[in-house]
C-alpha cells in the first residue's frame, strides 16, 4: 500500500457540487485525459546529485502511489552504462541493457514522464530549460 505519515486521518470528503475551487475544471479536464495508463521513469544516477536523487525518490514514489501511477526506477549510472556496453564479458545474470538509450527513445514520443535531477555540473542554460 501507499505510505502513510503521521496518525491524523484525511478530512472528510466534501459534499457533490462543493469542491475547492481549484478543483472546479477537473470534471472537464479528467474526461479529456489520454486514457492510456501513465507510469513515471525515475533515473537512478551516480553523479553529484546523489543525495538527491534518493532523497527525492520515496516523496515522488508516495505522490504518485497516491495517484494509482506507477514509478519505475531506472539505472542511467556510469557504471550502468559501463555495464551495458560490454555484454559479452558477463554472465546472463549480470548484463544489463542500455537504458540511456531507451530513454532516449520515449522522451521523443509523447507519453513519456521522465524525471532525472540535473549534474551539479550543468550549466545555467541547461538548468533553464
Amino acid at each position: 500500500g501507499c505510505p502513510r505519515w503521521g496518525a491524523r486521518p484525511l478530512p472528510a470528503p466534501r459534499p457533490k457540487g462543493t469542491s475547492h475551487p481549484a478543483l472546479r475544471d477537473f470534471p472537464a479536464m479528467a474526461a479529456t485525459a489520454p486514457k492510456k495508463a501513465a507510469k513515471v521513469t525515475y533515473t537512478y544516477t551516480d553523479e553529484a546529485p546523489m543525495l538527491a536523487t534518493h532523497a527525492l525518490f520515496p516523496i515522488i514514489k508516495a505522490f504518485c502511489c497516491h495517484a494509482d501511477v506507477p514509478v519505475e526506477l531506472k539505472d542511467i549510472s556510469v557504471a550502468g552504462r559501463v555495464i551495458a556496453q560490454f555484454p559479452e564479458c558477463l554472465t546472463a545474470e549480470q548484463q544489463a541493457g542500455d537504458i540511456l538509450s531507451e530513454l532516449g527513445r520515449l522522451a521523443q514520443r509523447g507519453e513519456a514522464n521522465i524525471i532525472k535531477l540535473p549534474n551539479v555540473s550543468a550549466s545555467i542554460p541547461q538548468l533553464k530549460e
